[in-house]
């Protein structure tokens, strides 16, 4: 079974977002089916480890009790290392075909590493299951797999979910059906996440105007570009460059708005990005201290946006609470959490076009 490549998911990737690229990684993710030699590691519940992404039954024959990882952030400048992982299971009932499990490290569909083995790391085949009986596989993921020098890497400041999927050892077909605890199917089984650091992620970015701007306790806005025309209907472009100073537990969206204010009454916000950091790929519990993150953000002007001056603003906010980040300008607590980048003139140059042609 050694080099025999992971087949398409057809039926069971229903529903799941992935384009081109993405399918291609998963029709080209390697699969070996390891037999590292060492007895599977029987516990009691009292001695599981601290277990997190269960329980996933798979064809009612086994329960992915959960995964433990020491650490979920992959290590080393290039991500090197390996990465180490432990998988809990029960049996609760005798298997009826031979079964082995893939771990998959993946992020918009595409494969960045994977990891396949029978069960107790090939000390364990499903022939010898006996219900009731937990054990523990410690495995390691590779990163960086020699025979496939090609494979994609993992991209820096992105958050990749862990899969783990049963199969069929002689046909290597997916068809160890997973469903959670309440019995609902799963069509990918999602255990696990892992960060893949930012560091100091340097990408071509144009020449920044730095700022004041800090959120105490989280991080600062070292600097800014704006580019584009400002026309109703047009998009531009809003490059952020953060240095972070400290963690954050929660997962804050970032919005980016477009506020006009009348001569008289409530002022007018347009809602232009709204959403996580870096296209969803790094949300912010991810963040460490130190790191240096850019982002770009496409800014989606309406097509009915009204001509005029407007205030670009940004900010960070809870979803499921609404709560916005405190948020400092020049060491001063800014009242509505919407910290000021740069004015903004939108002007609707049809329509000055149009009254300026000769009649």
């Amino acid at each position: 079974l050694l080099g025999r490549r992971f087949p398409r998911w057809d039926r069971r990737l229903r529903g799941f977002a992935v384009g081109a690229v993405a399918v291609a990684g998963l029709i080209s993710a390697p699969l070996a089916l390891h037999t590292t030699y060492g007895p599977p590691r029987f516990v009691e519940s009292a001695d599981l480890p601290a277990l997190s992404g269960g329980p996933v039954t798979y064809a009612d024959t086994i329960r992915l009790l959960g995964v433990h990882q020491p650490d979920r952030t992959l290590r080393g400048g290039h991500h090197d290392h390996d990465h180490e992982l432990t998988l809990c299971w029960e049996v609760l009932r005798p298997a009826a075909r031979p079964a082995a499990f893939s771990i998959k490290l993946a992020h918009d569909g595409v494969i960045v590493a994977d990891r396949t083995s029978i069960l107790g790391l090939g000390r364990y085949p499903s022939a010898d299951w006996r219900p009731g009986e937990r054990f523990c596989d410690d495995v390691v993921v590779l990163l960086r797999d020699p025979d496939h020098p090609d494979a994609p890497r993992p991209a820096p400041a992105t958050v990749y979910d862990v899969w783990v999927v049963l199969l069929d050892a002689e046909t290597l077909a997916v068809d160890w059906p997973a469903t959670a605890a309440a019995g609902q199917p799963l069509d990918v089984p999602v255990v696990a996440q892992v960060i893949s650091p930012a560091a100091d992620l340097v990408v071509d970015q144009a020449e920044l105007i730095s700022t004041a701007i800090r959120w105490p306790g989280f991080a600062d806005l070292d600097g800014f570009a704006l580019a584009g025309r400002a026309n109703p209907g047009a998009a531009l472009t809003l490059d952020l460059r953060w240095a972070v100073t400290a963690r954050t537990p929660d997962d804050w969206s970032l919005f980016v708005h477009l506020t006009h204010q009348p001569p008289h009454g409530e002022p007018d916000t347009v809602v232009v990005s709204d959403g996580t950091p870096r296209a969803g790929a790094y949300p912010t519990w991810a963040w460490s201290p130190g790191e240096q993150i850019n982002d770009r953000l496409p800014l989606d002007l309406p097509p009915d946006v009204p001509p005029g001056e407007y205030t670009l603003t940004v900010g960070f906010y809870r979803p499921d609470t609404g709560e916005r980040m405190p948020v400092t300008l020049d060491g001063t607590a800014i009242p509505a959490r919407a910290a000021p980048l740069t004015q903004v003139t939108i002007r609707d140059e049809l329509a000055d076009q149009s009254r300026s042609a000769p009649r």
